[in-house]
């Protein structure tokens, strides 16, 4: 993934930024939390069908709104007065915390339709969209989807799973209301639709199961990947800083402050001989040659790119 991939322009920026926060505007109002008694199982039926075709409305959405909060940071890292900072932070801040309180009443309108469908008696509708729920959420904590990137990328990462475990820990009382329900209904009955409906439930739980474990190795990977990504960006820093002194030296010469390690370098060849001083460099060009190859195999194995250092 190169520069050109999620960088923008400021104008560009300001204006994916502006866009997004309109249509943020737009959408909130259709997200009001059903009222207890939301209406028949029909109209219930109705609400949940078109909260769902937002949701992938809002799904659509959020590539527009990682590159856009991505571009932002670019241009944070870019600032070259501390005055420029503070705007950028304030616009990235607003961003992203429209964008969460967005998705958080999102999340809470679903399951607030959810209960209202179980509470309605729809037994069978409810499990159905818990179960679409939760085959739509497997996919996203397979171990088959990267984790790995730069810090910002991993700490979006990270801030998306906690949306998520927030939507997993809401529905947890479903899950739970909805088999004591089954149950209770199906006590002492062997009719082939009560059959039915308590496979169906113990499926519902062997899903649940899966995705709650799936869920919990998505998380020690992210904070993984997030110590791996502080390393590298620690180590990239570390490893810039030495050649942009090296460069400094070659071109200037030396400055006053540095004269006493130049006369350190000076008694360590008198007393050492050429061989030593030979030694130490060889030591430094090879801690260099290290964090190089290092960084390189980081770059290949998470396709990180390093035009934002």
């Amino acid at each position: 993934m190169g520069c050109g991939a999620w960088w923008l322009p400021p104008s560009q920026f300001s204006e994916s930024r502006r866009l997004l926060l309109d249509w943020m505007e737009e959408v909130e109002q259709s997200l009001e939390l059903p009222p207890d008694a939301a209406g028949s199982q029909e109209e219930i039926k109705q609400q949940l069908a078109e909260h769902k075709a937002f949701q992938r409305v809002l799904r659509s959405k959020r590539p527009v709104y990682e590159a856009t909060l991505r571009s932002g940071r670019a241009l944070r890292e870019r600032a070259q007065l501390p005055e420029d900072l503070q705007p950028l932070e304030e616009l990235l801040g607003e961003l992203r915390e429209r964008w969460d309180a967005l998705c958080g009443r999102a999340a809470e309108r679903q399951h607030k339709l959810e209960e209202s469908l179980l509470f309605s008696g729809k037994f069978t509708d409810a499990l159905q969209a818990l179960m679409d729920w939760l085959y739509r959420a497997e996919p996203q904590l397979s171990e088959d989807v990267p984790v790995g990137g730069d810090r910002d990328l991993v700490s979006d990462l990270m801030d998306k799973h906690k949306v998520f475990q927030k939507e997993l820990g809401k529905r947890a009382g479903c899950i739970k209301m909805l088999k004591r329900s089954v149950r209770e209904l199906t006590h002492g009955s062997s009719s082939m639709d009560s059959q039915w409906l308590q496979r169906q439930v113990e499926e519902l739980g062997a899903r649940w199961d899966l995705v709650c474990k799936l869920s919990v190795s998505k998380q020690g990977r992210l904070e993984a990947s997030l110590r791996q990504a502080e390393e590298f960006h620690s180590l990239v820093h570390t490893f810039l800083g030495r050649l942009a002194e090296a460069e400094t030296t070659l071109k200037y010469g030396v400055f006053p402050e540095e004269e006493a390690a130049v006369q350190e370098c000076q008694h360590q060849l008198q007393r050492d001989g050429v061989h030593g001083v030979t030694v130490c460099m060889v030591s430094q060009h090879n801690v260099l040659v290290c964090m190089a190859s290092w960084c390189a195999w980081y770059v290949s194995v998470h396709d990180v790119t390093l035009c934002t250092v």
